[in-house]
């Protein structure tokens, strides 16, 4: 059994302009690369764009 440990967190700053999302893809992330032999540069640009489209 996989433990979820994806998240979508939204946040703001009360009484200032501030707020974002916060995202962490641990298991699809590495469910993705499971079975890949990808070079470390493309692996994190993977990972920002698995980031970038959960927003």
């Amino acid at each position: 059994m996989i433990k979820v440990t994806d998240a979508l967190n939204r946040f703001l700053f009360e009484n200032t302009p501030v707020r974002g999302n916060a995202v962490n893809l641990s298991n699809t992330f590495q469910l993705a690369l499971n079975k890949q032999n990808l070079p470390l540069g493309l692996k994190r640009a993977l990972g920002e764009l698995m980031a970038a489209s959960a927003l």
